[in-house]
């Protein structure tokens, strides 16, 4: 898994049409795909609800906030 070495206000966690709606909304916070991570203090997350209860496994930095 990559991690990021900076820590983010806000990061945008998915891919597709809503992650992309959401990146033009906030020009300033990262879009982060399965299998990267970054520590952030408000994680949006764009993906299907049964993909979020495995969120804190697959992105341990981006959950601890």
């Amino acid at each position: 898994m990559d991690s990021s070495q900076q820590r983010y206000r806000v990061a945008i966690f998915g891919t597709g049409r809503v992650a992309t709606a959401m990146a033009h909304e906030m020009p300033h916070a990262p879009v982060i795909s399965r299998g990267k991570d970054c520590e952030c203090d408000v994680a949006c997350i764009c993906w299907p609800a049964q993909a979020i209860a495995k969120f804190p496994t697959a992105h341990p930095l981006a959950s601890r906030g």
